[in-house]
């Protein structure tokens, strides 16, 4: 029997959060708020770094960032390769405390009503003693208001570079010196239009001669694995592929995918098809990156129950981006009696491959890096761990959050820095939820004895079975 995941929590949010990316080793950007209405809640995106501590995994708010009136509902970031590389100091600097990659220069993409904003996140150094000054809001629980008298301040700084000088021996990646970043608003272009009239849904009709107001907003973005292109998709229910090299980023396809508000998008780990969910009319269709026509729509038996899709993920077969299947989510229409269904799908003709019936109503979809695992929330705030070949659920840790989950996403694999983040775990997953908590579920290592200790087991196995016989005459 596999050892159980373990569940932490890794840190409280400033704001209700609805929006979850991981970008680098070991950086985190949570997006929320409390929207319009002047309820005293910002609409804010946060920057995480992720550190271990030994036992768990936990976080430090390195940067915080307001952005007006209007809460972040979606977003997605990547990595400025060419900026990153420019900044030689960071991997000397770094690589002597144990880190292999150098803090990176981030790009952010989020959704702000019809617009899509691109921001520039540039690193810059800093210490735990002007960190305040940095971040532009202090982080929950500190007493940002209080004054402290200095032998409290020095006592503070000394428990702190006690407890580095510690971690430094356990090779834990906590320190006092870190990197904030500046932001920089690099474009902000129109995503979402408004319907013609004549396509307008007609429930935007209140009496005979009146058309209500249409709401006009982004919905959902996502970018390809090689930064080259993003995608955005909104109320106007059309999937828009722009190239990120360009500022503003230009116009490539205009797809006419649903009549209906497209819910959620992904792009296949190659860039060469994107999903679109579509609630509204309970479709999910799949299209071509370079031509823009439908390559296959999705068609879920439930034995006459209704079902809508809710989300759908792309996934590599073994770390292949050309071997990809892609997975997807989908409730029932009316009630919770019926269960949510989780199904994985071909690369080629998107032919059901497997399904599994999950209790619960499903709020969120996320694959690992390297298409080994799947994890999925739920409206009462469970997280399920599945392994995606089979659809096999490998655990179910009921409560994670106490409100319904908003967004999941798994830390990539692959550098050391990324290992020790996770506590050289299998794979680790992070979790938001509007209960203002963020967590993080390991899937642990399966530990196996070197080659080199079962070769000379066996050796001395063998010996003894001759000693023992030749000494019974056997």
């Amino acid at each position: 029997m596999a050892p159980p995941c373990t569940l932490e929590l890794v840190s409280k949010t400033e704001c209700p959060p609805y929006a979850l990316t991981c970008v680098g080793d070991r950086y985190v950007i949570v997006g929320g708020g409390g929207g319009f209405a002047k309820t005293g809640i910002k609409n804010k995106f946060v920057v995480y770094q992720l550190y271990h501590m030994g036992k768990q995994t936990t976080a430090r708010c390195v940067l915080s960032h307001d952005v007006g009136d209007y809460c972040i509902s979606n977003m997605t970031a990547w990595v400025d390769e060419e900026r990153t590389a420019k900044v030689t100091d960071n991997r000397t600097n770094e690589k002597n405390h144990g880190y292999t990659t150098p803090c990176p220069t981030i790009n952010l993409a989020y959704g702000c009503e019809e617009s899509c904003v691109i921001v520039q996140l540039t690193p810059k150094l800093v210490t735990e003693n002007n960190a305040k000054d940095q971040i532009t809001s202090a982080q929950p629980g500190a007493d940002a208001g209080v004054r402290n008298r200095k032998p409290q301040a020095d006592k503070s700084t000394s428990r702190s570079s006690s407890e580095n000088n510690k971690a430094s021996k356990n090779g834990i990646v906590r320190l006092p010196t870190y990197y904030t970043f500046t932001v920089m608003e690099l474009c902000r272009f129109t995503s979402v239009f408004s319907r013609p009239p004549s396509s307008t849904s007609p429930g935007l009709v209140a009496a005979p001669g009146v058309l209500l107001k249409e709401d006009v907003y982004q919905k959902t973005c996502r970018v390809t694995r090689d930064c080259s292109k993003l995608v955005t998709g909104g109320t106007d229910g059309r999937v828009r592929v722009w190239s990120c090299l360009q500022r503003p980023p230009k116009l490539l396809l205009d797809i006419d995918a649903h009549l209906k508000e497209v819910d959620q998008l992904d792009v296949s780990p190659d860039g060469s098809h994107v999903v679109s969910v579509c609630k509204g009319q309970r479709e999910c269709c799949v299209w071509s990156c370079s031509s823009g026509k439908k390559v296959a729509a999705l068609g879920l038996d439930t034995a006459g129950l209704k079902y809508k899709f809710a989300w759908a993920r792309f996934g590599c077969v073994e770390n292949n981006i050309k071997n990809t299947r892609l997975f997807t989510i989908s409730n029932p229409v009316v009630g919770t009696k019926h269960p949510g269904i989780v199904c994985k799908w071909s690369d080629k003709q998107y032919a059901l491959e497997r399904r599994q019936s999950l209790d619960g109503v499903l709020s969120n979809l996320a694959v690992s890096s390297d298409g080994r695992y799947l994890a999925t929330g739920t409206m009462d705030g469970d997280l399920i761990i599945m392994i995606a070949f089979s659809l096999q659920v490998l655990q179910r840790l009921p409560d994670a959050h106490s409100m319904f989950v908003t967004g999941l996403e798994w830390l990539p694999d692959g550098s050391r820095t990324s290992c020790i983040v996770r506590g050289f775990s299998d794979a680790s997953v992070l979790s938001v939820s509007c209960d203002n908590a963020m967590k993080i579920a390991h899937v642990p290592s399966v530990t196996m004895a070197p080659v080199w200790l079962v070769a000379i087991l066996s050796a001395v196995v063998l010996c003894a079975t001759f000693v023992i016989a030749s000494y019974l005459g056997l």
